[in-house]
C-alpha cells in the first residue's frame, strides 16, 4: 500500500479540509497505508524563507520514506532538479514524484510559471484539469506523462438537504469580475460572463442573484461570498448558472459545476469542448453556445413544475455523488501512478 508525502497547497495548516478528509478516508478504507502532510506554503510565512522550507521537507521526506510524493500547484516556488536528485539518491527506494495542477493558465494574463514546468518535467506524472494546449505546453516542457483529472467537489459540500418549494431565485451565478484597465490583462471570458448577467438581470429582475466580487454596478448583485457558502446560495435558486474564464480549454470547468451539481439544483453551462465526454446534456445539466440560448433553456426549464425541476437536481447529485468525489480522484491518481489506469476522457 502507498504511504504518501503530500506538498499541500494551503494558506494555513489545515485549511483544505476537503483534500485531508479523502486521504483520511482512503487510509481508513486501506487504500493507502499512510499520509504525512505537509503545510510548505504556509510554512513559509513561519521561517521567511522558501529554501528554509525546502531544507525541512527534505528532512521530513528521508524521516518518513515514502513511496509517493505529491506535490500541488507550486505557483512561483521552485523544487530544484538537485533536491530532487538527493531525495532520489537518498531513500532506500525511489519514490514517485507527482505533480497535481488543478488551475489554468494563460500566456499575456496569468502565464503559467517556468517554475511550474521546470519542476514538472522531472515528475513521473502531471495531473492537470484541461487537456490539449495546456496538456502539450507540459509536454513540450519535458513532462514525461501529463494526464487529465478534471475538477472534483470539496468534501464539505454535497450535504443532506430536503428540496425546498419556495426560493428567492430562479437563477443565480456565482462569478468573479476581474476586470483590467488593459482589456489583455483582463482574464478571459469576461466580456461573455457580463453579456451574460446582463441578459439575465434584464429578464428576471430581483429573481436572478449574481454572486461574486466586481459586480457592484449591477442592481443584482449579491456580493462576494465565502467558498463554503456556495452550496446553501445553489440551494436557495432553481437554476444555477455557469461561464467558466478558460471557457475554450479543452475539458476544462471550475470546481463550481461540480459543486453546483452535488448541490441537488439544475445547471446550466457553457459547452466548452469536451464537455460532453464527461456530462451528458439535457440529463446531468444543460449546455448552452450562446447567451440567448442559455436564457431560452432556463425559460424552458422554469415552466416545468417545481417538483420536475427538483428531480433533475437530485438526479446529478445522486450521479455525481461518488464520481465527482476527492476520493474517486485521488484513486485515479495513484492508478495513474502504478500505471494501473486507462488514460481515457471520463469521469
Amino acid at each position: 500500500m502507498i504511504k504518501l508525502f503530500y506538498l499541500i497547497n494551503e494558506p494555513f495548516e489545515g485549511y483544505q479540509t476537503g483534500y485531508r478528509k479523502a486521504l483520511l478516508e482512503l487510509k481508513q478504507d486501506q487504500i493507502i497505508r499512510d499520509v504525512l502532510f505537509f503545510s510548505g506554503y504556509a510554512l513559509e510565512k513561519q521561517l521567511g524563507s522558501w529554501n528554509s522550507v525546502l531544507n525541512k521537507m527534505v528532512d521530513s521526506v528521508l524521516t518518513y520514506k515514502p513511496d509517493i510524493i505529491l506535490v500541488a500547484h507550486l505557483s512561483d516556488q521552485p523544487i530544484s532538479r538537485k533536491i530532487i536528485d538527493y531525495i532520489n539518491r537518498s531513500l532506500p527506494k525511489r519514490p514517485i514524484w507527482i505533480y497535481d495542477e488543478r488551475d489554468v493558465y494563460g500566456y499575456i494574463r496569468k502565464p503559467l510559471p517556468k517554475s511550474v514546468l521546470k519542476f514538472a518535467a522531472h515528475c513521473d506524472l502531471v495531473t492537470i484539469c484541461t487537456y490539449g494546449n495546456m496538456m502539450n505546453r507540459f509536454k513540450k516542457s519535458g513532462a514525461k506523462r501529463v494526464e487529465f483529472l478534471p475538477h472534483v467537489y470539496d468534501y464539505n459540500f454535497g450535504t443532506e438537504w430536503e428540496p425546498t418549494l419556495e426560493r428567492k431565485f430562479d437563477v443565480i451565478m456565482l462569478a468573479n469580475l476581474h476586470k483590467s484597465r488593459i482589456p489583455l490583462l483582463s482574464m478571459p471570458g469576461i466580456k461573455e460572463r457580463e453579456v451574460l448577467v446582463k441578459i439575465f438581470a434584464s429578464k428576471f429582475g430581483e429573481r436572478f442573484g449574481i454572486f461574486g466580487s466586481g459586480w457592484d454596478k449591477f442592481p443584482t448583485a449579491q456580493g462576494s461570498v465565502n467558498f463554503f457558502e456556495q452550496e446553501a446560495i445553489n440551494r436557495n435558486s432553481w437554476i444555477t448558472l455557469g461561464m467558466d474564464h478558460f471557457y475554450k480549454y479543452n475539458g476544462y470547468y471550475s470546481d463550481r459545476l461540480p459543486i453546483a451539481l452535488i448541490s441537488g439544483v439544475v445547471h446550466i453551462t457553457y459547452k466548452t469542448p469536451g464537455l460532453e465526454k464527461i456530462f451528458e446534456d439535457k440529463k446531468d445539466l444543460f449546455f448552452f453556445n450562446t447567451p440567448i440560448e442559455a436564457l431560452s433553456i432556463a425559460e424552458q426549464l422554469l415552466k416545468l413544475p417545481k417538483e420536475e425541476l427538483i428531480e433533475l437536481g437530485l438526479n446529478s447529485k445522486r450521479k455525481f455523488l461518488t464520481s465527482l468525489s476527492e476520493v474517486t480522484r485521488f484513486k485515479k491518481m495513484f492508478n495513474m501512478a502504478n500505471n494501473n489506469y486507462e488514460s481515457k476522457i471520463e469521469l
